[in-house]
């Protein structure tokens, strides 16, 4: 029964590895985000709240999408604002690259009724981007262009507003989070805890994905493999739901807990100034590790296992923490040289869980 517990685990592990990869990215993106509405705020904090809501727009779209794109496995989609490339006068407000490609761009306009809103946005400078506006005034914006058809002057693209005018970035199977006027002032008027709120949400969400992840498929393998159990008369009906349902509850805190402790790594790695390995994936490793050694202080507290095979196994933690790190990081590559995304998650899963068996088939 203990192979059995053990590919359990590395089944879940390797899932829990992936999931806790793409939310750490998600945080990284909800850093940076944050550290830009800090940035246009200490900049533009003297202007009108009214100015300093339409330059928190542009940033909360990048920073949305960009999280969104972190959550799907998108690893080359990125969304930047005009500002923090150095062009804050640039036709786009917010430009999408994927790997060096420019691939959308994106203007929006944030002002203080539909009318003028759909005026501004309508500016055929603007052709060829996407036109975003707040979330409140959408269908009135798209509304009052149909209602204008054609600029007889050449000036405004109203056709175009009335079609496509939208309340979000969309661009590679990425999209920014919806965001209305109100809430565009509410982020002038406190950038500090907006800020606060995109990290934290990353963070909380990150917890629940590992927990999640951990669920699905250490709970999933547990019933296939008790189930064949119980088919070979090794089991009773009772013994079944009992071990399923322990090893789902395990499965799930171990995965929350891969997830938090690889975000607090990477606090601490960041702060020890090693930036190299905490760009990376080395904080879930170092989490995955962490972990499994926590549930091992945990047999050796209950005499589950002797001082001796607590120092052996330790050792195969490391060892299996990176062939899981391993064999995701080349699945998600693999994967996305098939199809990014759902591509890069699914061989990063796949890889995860290879890599996870490989390294405890090198320590048994």
């Amino acid at each position: 029964m203990a192979t059995d517990r053990n590919n359990i685990d590395a089944a879940s592990n390797g899932a829990v590895f992936e999931s806790a990869s793409r939310g750490l990215n998600g945080v990284r993106a909800a850093q940076h985000g944050a550290s830009r509405i800090q940035s246009v705020a200490d900049q533009w904090g003297n202007t009108s709240p009214e100015r300093l809501a339409g330059r928190l727009a542009e940033e909360l779209h990048a920073a949305t999408f960009n999280i969104d794109a972190a959550a799907k496995g998108f690893n080359g989609l990125q969304a930047a604002t005009g500002a923090a490339k150095g062009a804050a006068t640039a036709a786009a407000d917010v430009t999408v690259t994927n790997g060096s490609r420019i691939i959308d761009q994106a203007q929006l306009k944030f002002h203080g009724n539909p009318v003028s809103t759909t005026s501004n946005v309508a500016k055929v400078k603007y052709d060829g981007m996407q036109r975003v506006v707040p979330a409140d005034q959408a269908q009135r914006v798209r509304e009052i262009a149909g209602k204008r058809g054609v600029d007889g002057l050449g000036q405004r693209n109203y056709p175009d507003v009335a079609t496509n005018a939208s309340d979000r970035i969309r661009s590679g199977g990425a999209e920014s989070k919806p965001l209305s006027r109100p809430e565009a002032l509410d982020a002038a008027k406190n950038p500090h805890g907006v800020s606060s709120e995109l990290i934290g949400g990353r963070v909380g969400s990150a917890v629940k994905n590992g927990a999640i992840a951990g669920t699905v498929v250490g709970g999933g393998i547990s019933v296939v493999v008790n189930l064949v159990a119980f088919a070979d008369g090794k089991k009773s009906g009772e013994d079944v739901v009992v071990d399923v349902l322990a090893d789902t509850a395990a499965c799930a805190a171990s995965g929350a807990a891969v997830s938090g402790v690889a975000v607090a790594a990477e606090v601490a790695l960041v702060r020890a100034g090693v930036n190299t390995l905490a760009g990376g994936a080395m904080p879930v490793a170092i989490g995955l590790t962490a972990v499994e050694m926590v549930k091992d202080v945990g047999r050796l507290v209950n005499g589950d296992i002797d001082g001796e095979k607590f120092a052996g196994r330790a050792g195969g933690h490391v060892v299996k923490g990176g062939c899981t790190w391993g064999g995701m990081e080349g699945g998600a590559a693999l994967g996305t040289l098939i199809l990014p995304g759902v591509g890069t998650i699914i061989g990063g899963i796949v890889g995860g869980i290879t890599g996870g068996l490989f390294g405890g088939w090198l320590t048994d």
